[in-house]
């Protein structure tokens, strides 16, 4: 006479453990999300980010100046 569940020759413990290591992994990785953030702070100060895109090459010299120039009115 069998007592208590058989779940055959792998189920059972193939269950036990996703039941155990997939909500273990979510919370690692939900842990890990939380904390990582943007390396880079965001800043709101237009003349920084306008001298950033200069620096990265996305305008020219020309619409530097010009934004720039509309900026510090």
């Amino acid at each position: 006479m069998m007592t208590g569940v058989d779940f055959g020759l792998l189920g059972g413990g193939w269950a036990m453990a996703a039941f155990l290591i997939v909500p273990a992994l979510a919370i690692v990785w939900l842990v890990v999300a939380a904390f990582r953030g943007d390396p880079r702070s965001p800043t709101s100060d237009p003349n920084a980010l306008l001298k950033e895109r200069f620096a990265r090459g996305e305008i020219d010299s020309t619409e530097y100046e010009q934004a720039r120039h509309l900026l510090n009115k």
